[in-house]
């Protein structure tokens, strides 16, 4: 009773604002904290189940591990009585609602079932779970120091960006999620928490992972203006994709919502997963091994562990796989976030981006000769995509510079995110206009 009296002590002798900043600061070190041990989680039990598969001969647990997975966060969700999947949608729902008030385990809870989805070779991302947690986070805290009902808000949102920063190592990442995603409108100091938030964030897992990028670039990339022609041409191809790449995920999702039995619902998608895995195992979790390597310019990465790797030197039979991955990377992410897993829809735009840069700087050079470098389109994908199927090409622009610590690209990140979010807003107004006709 007599740490709490002074703890009621210390923060009567805070001004609202003092408290705000503070708290926003504790979030960001949390939240930090939680992303680098999801991180490494989910690192580690993808280790612990594929380290030992050979690249060169089929793996047949490819087509047990998704499944485990699902069952598995299906069975927790049961569990804990509360539905898990589409974190930032949820986070939507409350903010419309006015309601920032989240349960005490919910800060928690995403993380675990996103181990287990993403871990056990879900195909989506974890910045979700993430932001959720986060949020919960903020909630928590806004409690403890007492703060007023609107200040609480302020911190909610100061929980989610820093979700996002802490996961994707994007501080400016974390704060447009929370103003272009989330859509929260904040005072002066509203921002000033949240940037302090994500920036802690930040900070924290970036020391916590050894100050290391999740995309390394072994080589120093040069921007070149001269293809800019090129680059505008790539972004609307981005947007084609990136309406497809949604149309499907929707249509999946809708499909597997539709079986109401939950475990048959787990049973059809975890399987559904393990086949595309077990013959395109860059499907397995969120891909970033495969964006880092094909980024640096290796070439088979894509048909790795696969039964197709003998195979993978051959021109025709590569560019048909990362096509192939790309047809269906929307149906498994759409599976993995409806089917039962505990996932998130950004990280994987990042992987489809990458492999949509690799294909069009394979075509352009194949048929015009065009001298694209397949590792420099990769890397703007990973912007283009997001943009184009999350619908926030701000947020797109900062993670894809961020993640990768290459701002020197920043040019042709915007360039390519704009269009490709224009051509994909504009296809999706034409298939409404012509479903009402």
């Amino acid at each position: 009773m007599k740490v709490l009296e002074i703890k009621n002590n210390l923060l009567a002798e805070l001004s609202e604002t003092t408290r705000i900043i503070i708290a926003a600061v504790f979030v960001g070190i949390m939240a930090g904290f939680a992303t680098f041990l999801l991180k490494k989680s989910i690192s580690y039990l993808s280790i612990l189940l594929t380290g030992h598969f050979s690249s060169y001969h089929s793996n047949y647990l490819f087509l047990v591990c998704p499944l485990a997975g699902i069952l598995l966060a299906t069975l927790f969700q049961l569990f804990i009585h509360k539905n898990l999947a589409h974190g930032t949608e949820q986070l939507k729902n409350k903010i419309n609602a006015n309601d920032f008030h989240m349960r005490r385990d919910m800060t928690v809870s995403p993380l675990l079932g996103c181990i287990m989805t993403v871990g056990m070779g879900g195909s989506a991302g974890s910045e979700s779970p993430s932001a959720y947690a986060g949020a919960a986070i903020g909630d928590r805290t806004a409690r403890w120091f007492q703060l007023s009902p609107a200040s609480a808000r302020i911190l909610f949102g100061c929980g989610a960006a820093a979700g996002i920063a802490g996961i994707f190592k994007s501080p400016v990442g974390g704060i447009m999620f929370a103003v272009e995603v989330l859509q929260m409108e904040f005072t002066v100091i509203g921002i000033l928490a949240v940037t302090c938030a994500a920036i802690t964030a930040f900070s924290m897992c970036f020391i916590l992972s050894g100050f290391s990028w999740d995309l390394t670039l072994t080589a120093d990339s040069v921007f070149d203006p001269s293809l800019l022609w090129w680059i505008a041409l790539f972004g609307i191809f981005c947007g084609i994709y990136s309406a497809y790449y949604d149309f499907t995920q929707k249509k999946t999702g809708k499909f597997f919502l539709n079986i109401r039995n939950r475990w048959l619902r787990a049973g059809l998608s975890g399987l559904g997963i393990g086949v595309a895995i077990f013959i395109f195992p860059s499907l397995y979790g969120e891909g970033y091994n495969v964006v880092s390597d094909v980024i640096n310019g290796a070439r088979t990465p894509v048909l790795t562990y696969s039964p197709l790797y003998q195979y993978s030197m051959n021109p025709i039979i590569l560019i048909s796989g990362v096509a192939a991955i790309l047809l269906i990377k929307g149906v498994v992410v759409g599976a993995t976030n409806n089917g039962g897993g505990v996932a998130g829809k950004f990280a994987p735009t990042i992987f489809a981006g990458c492999l949509c840069g690799y294909l069009f700087a394979f075509i352009a050079n194949s048929l015009f000769d065009a001298g694209l470098s397949t590792q420099n389109f990769a890397l703007i994908g990973c912007a283009a995509v997001m943009a184009g199927a999350v619908r926030a090409p701000l947020m797109a622009v900062f993670i894809a510079a961020e993640i990768s610590d290459h701002y020197n690209f920043i040019i042709a990140f915007i360039i390519v995110s704009a269009l490709s979010y224009l051509t994909a807003d504009s296809i999706r107004k034409l298939s409404v206009r012509f479903n009402k006709q």
